[in-house]
């Protein structure tokens, strides 16, 4: 029975709904639901498709089949993930890795699916843990095993180029993601998923031109297959690049595109995710009301689904909220949130953001004190916070980082009364981005040197969105090695958490 969910996928894809349905008639059971499961995908209907699944699942290991026990876990896991339920699948595929490793290897079928085991593997540490290091070895064991289905190596080695990337590989990763796209048919989806994903490289990069050029050819193809999940991600990359530009109403309106369409699709964690972006876009834009009714709407949705991997996600959100609010209690309660979540994340894009707000935070301290003995500690602790951050980060190297590192050190040197140095800084940095095209940086600078002009101490208030992917530029552009990340963690746990 197994053999037939090929001849049944096929006929989902061509869209011939009712021979599917007439097939299916004649199955029964575990394999039963399995394929309910992915006609209910098909309609969007991912609630229900994850009731088959897990029947499927539950009767599978009834009746004791092995290959139906290993397909019905994949179809299950690759439910949970498409809900953001990843806690779940990780508890699921991390139960059954000694399973699948018993299963006898000879078996066509068993190969199949027992590649795309350690495929979800890849996916989940990528999404749930972030232990890159360890998402890497599962993908490339699925590419191992996939070597005579161009199809499904094409899959594996776009996981692998996603996790290089993340690694900070980034000529290997642009590498994987040219074999994946060799592999898969133009003008299918899977080929402008991979477009798209090229087009995040080249966009992390500051070639913002190259990429919306690969987003608007994905979202053509998308459209064309009313792929929403698909048009909903492109939508988010095309308001990242508009961001960068420094047309933030342009970003708004791609930004909410994609949230619109998660809310009518009811696609929880997609709506989850354009609500991170659009918070920190509407506190740039002075919204500061409606991000916070949409920080209300976020955590909800967050609450309502148990989605547990967004917890810090939550905590460096509500962190930029209070950051602005006028109170001293309030700015402190940022300051705690933000060390919390550089305590416990080793995503060095989180890291980088919270530095930055915490120094930003320490000279908002500075402002208000008016006892030069109380200013004087401030101070030191402000330099020394800056001196931590450039020391492990400077020899990365990156056009970009240098700016805002110019723009901190301009600050401060304002702060001990050298403001001929701290204009000097800025218009390095003013002349840097504008060669760079950095519009919203350039916009920034100059309204710092503005502010010192009229004799007033201003705050960094970085963006937090760009700020994020400006550091994941840096990283993609050095040739950081792992120790040297992991040193710098280090570095930061010693300052700001021991």
């Amino acid at each position: 029975m197994l053999e037939r969910e090929e001849e049944l996928r096929n006929l989902l894809n061509d869209g011939r709904e009712e021979s599917f349905l007439q097939v299916l008639e004649g199955t029964e059971g575990a394999f039963r639901h399995i394929m309910l499961s992915f006609y209910k995908h098909c309609q969007n209907d991912f609630e229900k498709s994850l009731d088959h699944a897990r029947q499927g699942y539950e009767l599978a290991i009834e009746e004791g089949d092995e290959r139906l026990i290993l397909r019905s876990m994949t179809r299950f896991s690759e439910c949970l993930h498409r809900l953001g339920r990843y806690s779940e699948a990780h508890d699921l595929l991390e139960s059954r890795i000694g399973f699948v490793e018993s299963l006898t290897a000879d078996d066509p079928y068993i190969h199949q699916w027992t590649s795309h085991f350690y495929y979800q593997l890849g996916i989940n540490h990528n999404l749930y843990t972030k232990e890159y290091e360890r998402s890497l070895p599962y993908f490339m064991r699925s590419a191992d095993m996939r070597k005579d289905n161009p199809t499904l190596l094409a899959h594996s080695y776009n996981g692998i180029a996603i996790t290089l990337e993340r690694l900070g590989r980034l000529e290997e990763a642009l590498e994987y993601y040219n074999h994946s796209l060799s592999l898969k048919e133009k003008g299918t989806v899977a080929y402008a998923l991979t477009l798209a994903n090229i087009g995040a490289l080249n966009s992390n990069l500051g070639n913002l031109d190259l990429a919306l050029e690969n987003y608007l050819i994905a979202k053509e193809i998308y459209e064309r297959h009313e792929h929403y999940q698909g048009l909903i991600s492109v939508e988010e990359l095309m308001g990242f690049v508009a961001k960068e530009r420094g047309d933030l109403s342009s970003a708004s309106i791609h930004y909410n595109n994609a949230n619109n369409m998660a809310k009518e699709l009811g696609l929880d964690v997609e709506e989850v995710n354009t609500l991170k972006k659009l918070i920190p876009l509407n506190i740039a834009l002075g919204r500061k009301e409606l991000a916070e009714n949409q920080f209300e709407e976020l955590k909800a949705l967050v609450e309502k689904n148990g989605f547990d991997q967004f917890h810090y996600d939550m905590k460096f959100l509500e962190a930029i909220i209070l950051r602005d609010k006028p109170r001293v209690s309030q700015k402190l309660k940022a300051l705690e949130l933000f060390k919390d979540v550089a305590k416990a994340n080793r995503n060095y894009e989180v890291i980088f953001g919270t530095m930055l707000s915490i120094i930003d935070l320490l000279i908002i301290e500075y402002k208000k004190y008016a006892d030069n003995e109380d200013r004087k500690y401030v101070l030191e602790e402000i330099i020394e916070s800056l001196e931590t951050f450039e020391a492990e980060v400077k020899r990365l190297n990156s056009p970009s980082f240098n700016i805002s590192l110019m723009r901190v050190k301009a600050v401060i040197h304002h702060l001990q009364g050298e403001t001929d140095r701290a204009l000097e800084l800025l218009e390095n940095a003013i002349s840097d981005a504008r060669g760079m095209g950095l519009e919203l940086k350039t916009t920034r600078i100059s309204q710092i040197i503005e502010d010192i002009n009229q004799d007033l101490i201003p705050d960094i208030h970085p963006e937090i969105g760009s700020i994020r992917n400006e550091y994941r530029a840096l990283i993609l552009s050095s040739e950081i090695s792992e120790k040297d990340a992991s040193d710098f963690y280090e570095l930061l746990n010693d300052k700001y958490i021991r």
